[in-house]
Formats: C-alpha cells, structure tokens, sequence
C-alpha cells in the first residue's frame, strides 16, 4: 500500500474570499468544484 503526501496550501485571506465566491457562482454539479472546496478546507490561511 503506497501512503502519498499532500503538499501543504497556503491562500491569503483576500484569494480565499475570491475562490469562495467563485465557487459560490458554481453549480454544484461543475467538474471539480467538490475537489476545490475540500483542498481549500484544507488550507493554510494568511493574512
């Protein structure tokens, strides 16, 4: 069984808030949308 790493994230609190707004113009059924809202929870927050 191979364990892979996930590199680390790091978004500023202004793209943050541009992302989520994107994503909130965003079907929930567009392609990937799923994918970014679960790195960007993931996400390390800076000012």
């Amino acid at each position: 069984m191979e364990i892979t790493t996930r590199p680390a994230i790091t978004v500023s609190e202004r793209d943050l808030e541009r992302l989520e707004t994107m994503l909130a113009g965003l079907p929930d059924d567009q392609p990937g949308v799923d994918a970014l809202r679960e790195e960007l929870d993931r996400a390390q927050i800076t000012d």
